[in-house]
């Protein structure tokens, strides 16, 4: 029961996208660039293709051990051939994807853990009260801002970088730039930014939903959700959809904020996925989906899960998501499963799904599934004084994992024979 509401914790928390971060200040900002002499195991030295992603490289949280490096939110990134992660020793390393030799290291302060986010050539850092702009292939500071507050991990929209930093405040600055654009004050120190899309930023405020006018930061519209908070948010056919912790599910127009439709469900915390005209969640025992539009309920599923908490993925008309015991696959149409797959440990890392291949941890060995069957195509033995804790990345055609808090290592999706393995 302990290991279930710790997992359930984690999983909360990566949907409401809440980092977390130790601080020390007493060593003034200054990048630190590493020279290439590097501590690599070649594995294979042929020089991997792009892969392209069937399927979106998303994660689901697990359960968080001590220290900062199991935190799912401390995954590996990549870009611009490059993979970024947080190594533990509060130092940004980033590697080469093909090689697997460093390119650079990033440590401005003591004490930091760094959740980078990448776009187009730069990796955005946020640090204690400062944000940094980094070229992704160099490690140069392209730019710096300092803020009032602790600047929390930015979101990506319209070219825009969106953020808060504990001042009751949403903040948009350019990403080019650094420039800051707006302000948008919440009245509330712990708002989450949701999602966002090409027009708006939609806001969770302890019991409000806001939408925000990306090109203006001025308010579109807010919602009073009468003292439930919002668990997650999800956005299909001019729609915005919110889960609450009432177990009510309500679906907002996109540009006016009013309310479509509303159920009740028969959960406690539904946590909802949008694809297409559908809107899917669950929790604990079942799956449901229903119209997005107009919330008319299309099919709920048999009891028969551990759990039922956010969905890793829909792709090629059908959901996957995992428990405790097994990873699921379910039919998106009628909500019938199509197969479960057996796990043998409960220490496992977060699902990847990419390239119709599943990619996770389970005990000691590191999978590789194929999705649409559930037949085993390779496994990895991995250090016993190891696990991976953290969501693995696909990029240039190779899986790549940490092992513990800081070893690296890269392997072909198709075969599972290792690249390279890089240790700070």
């Amino acid at each position: 029961m302990k290991k279930s509401r710790a997992r359930l914790t984690v999983i909360l928390a990566s949907v409401l996208f809440m980092v977390a971060a130790c601080y020390d200040t007493s060593r003034p900002d200054r990048p630190a660039r590493d020279p290439a002499q590097q501590n690599v195991r070649s594995h294979n030295s042929n020089s991997p293709g792009t892969v392209s992603l069937t399927y979106e490289n998303e994660v689901i949280g697990t359960e968080i051990e001590d220290g900062d490096c199991h935190d799912p939110d401390c995954s590996p990134v990549a870009g611009g051939g490059v993979i970024l992660f947080s190594d533990g020793e509060c130092r940004l390393q980033a590697v080469d994807a093909k090689t697997g030799k460093r390119k650079w290291r990033f440590a401005p302060e003591k004490g930091a853990d760094y959740f980078p986010v990448v776009y187009d050539g730069s990796a955005y850092v946020a640090v204690s009260k400062r944000l940094y702009a980094l070229d992704v292939k160099t490690g140069r500071v392209r730019w710096k801002r300092k803020f009032k507050g602790y600047v929390n991990t930015p979101k990506l929209a319209g070219g825009l970088l969106l953020f808060t930093a504990n001042d009751e405040s949403i903040y948009a600055v350019s990403a080019k730039t650094g420039k800051r654009k707006w302000r948008y004050k919440t009245e509330d120190p712990n708002c989450t930014i949701f999602l966002a899309d090409e027009k708006r930023a939609y806001i969770e405020s302890e019991c409000d939903i806001h939408a925000v006018d990306l090109e203006t930061g001025k308010r579109a519209w807010r919602y009073d959700t009468d003292g439930c908070s919002p668990l997650a948010l999800a956005a299909s056919q001019g729609m915005v959809c919110a889960g609450l912790g009432d177990g009510t599910i309500i679906a907002l127009d996109a540009e006016t904020g009013h309310e479509s439709w509303k159920l009740k469900t028969e959960f406690d915390t539904p946590l909802v996925r949008a694809d297409g005209d559908s809107l899917y969640f669950g929790n604990w025992l079942r799956l449901q989906a229903v119209d997005v539009r107009t919330g008319e309920v299309k099919w709920l599923s048999e009891k028969g899960y551990n759990r039922v908490g956010y969905i890793t993925a829909i792709a090629d008309g059908e959901i996957y998501f995992d428990d405790a015991d097994f990873i699921y696959s379910v039919n998106a149409l009628t909500g019938q499963e199509s197969w479960r797959y057996q796990r043998k440990e409960w220490d496992h890392s977060p699902l990847v799904i990419a390239d119709k291949k599943i990619f996770f941890t389970d005990g000691l060995d590191f999978y590789a599934v194929d999705a649409p069957t559930k037949k085993q195509l390779w496994k990895i033995k991995l250090n016993e004084d190891n696990g991976v804790y953290t969501a693995p990345v696909v990029t240039s055609g190779a899986v790549n994992f940490i092992e513990g808090c800081a070893v690296m290592s890269a392997a072909d999706i198709k075969t599972g024979k290792l690249r390279w393995t890089f240790t700070p």
